[in-house]
């Protein structure tokens, strides 16, 4: 970690987890005071920021799950762990199940990681992944394969990739490295979601153009031109991410205190958060907007519905909750 003085988060970071980690690389050594500020955007934003900061401050991080018996962690780590070094089966697994996520391993899901790091595949369209361990079932020992340990020490983490599916134009020219229909100029990217929502004939729309899909690969899909043909659009999801439930708690029970006060003593509250008197009557005056436009101020009890009338005279519906994404 480099030589950081001070964090600068612009937004309401998504939850208390998350921000201490970010600020937590200002002064990052022994003995040294971790400093940052929180910079909101909007008067929305203030308000969690003021929730966040607070609940940063009393050390209110959210509840941690440990995931039980993720398979994908157990397979990098049989692999760290026989790169170095010969092992026997059942001191791996006597091992493994003395970490808390593994506890309650049960020995054929074990196994089957191990058969499936051997190079044991259900099926031939795994035969390209090559096997990362040697098991020898005969001696009862797992020895890591040449380049397991600079594997391990690469490639750790569960940090997933994006999801997305490249689209490409079939029948052009194969892309360098490929073969067959591996297809060629590349047209954009679909959600893996929608990907496994289609199939082959099937037509969507990209851009201001509707494309037929001709196959499906493991990590493309190959489309021709569908012009005037109507079609799907493809999934679109927003890049904030949504607030943890006991933040959203929070959120609401702030805001239903701070509105149930008088002015000066919400301010009082307010300051108590961290707020300054021009930050304050931000929020009394974001407060005080919304019970004029709606009649009442979602909490963590309420939840409004709003139904309005657009620039074209359509109508809209909004619900205002302080819980999820």
């Amino acid at each position: 970690m480099g030589a950081v003085d001070l964090v600068v988060q612009f937004e309401s970071p998504p939850s208390v987890a998350s921000v201490l980690q970010r600020v937590g690389r200002a002064g990052h050594q022994v003995g040294a005071v971790s400093t940052g500020i929180v910079f909101p955007k909007y008067r929305g934003d203030l308000v969690q920021a003021a929730v966040v900061t607070e609940r940063m401050r009393a050390g209110a991080i959210e509840a941690l799950r440990v995931p039980a018996n993720p398979l994908d962690v157990l397979a990098q780590q049989l692999v760290a762990m026989t790169a170095m070094d010969t092992w026997d089966v059942d001191e791996l697994l006597a091992v493994v199940r003395r970490a808390a996520p593994f506890a309650t391993l049960p020995e054929s899901a074990f196994t089957a990681v191990l058969d499936m790091l051997a190079g044991r595949y259900p099926s031939d369209a795994f035969a390209e992944l090559r096997p990362r361990v040697v098991w020898d079932r005969v001696a009862g020992t797992v020895t890591g394969r040449p380049g397991a340990q600079r594997l391990a020490v690469t490639s750790g983490g569960t940090i997933p990739d994006r999801g997305l599916f490249g689209v490409f134009l079939a029948g052009a020219e194969p892309s360098s490295g490929g073969g067959g229909r591996s297809g060629g100029r590349r047209v954009g990217e679909l959600d893996e979601e929608m990907v496994y929502e289609s199939r082959v004939g099937d037509v969507f729309t990209l851009g201001t153009t509707s494309w037929r899909i001709e196959d499906i690969t493991r990590d493309r899909v190959l489309v021709t031109p569908a012009p005037g043909v109507p079609g799907r659009l493809p999934f679109w999801k927003g890049d904030q991410l949504g607030r943890p439930l006991e933040l959203g708690r929070a959120l609401g029970a702030f805001l239903r205190e701070v509105g149930a006060l008088a002015p000066e003593a919400a301010r009082a509250r307010l300051g108590a958060a961290g707020l300054d008197r021009w930050a304050a009557d931000n929020v009394l005056a974001y407060v005080s907007e919304q019970r004029t436009a709606c009649g009442h101020v979602p909490d963590d009890r309420t939840i409004v519905v709003e139904r309005f009338r657009d620039e074209l005279g359509d109508w809209r519906v909004v619900i205002h909750s302080h819980f999820g994404a």
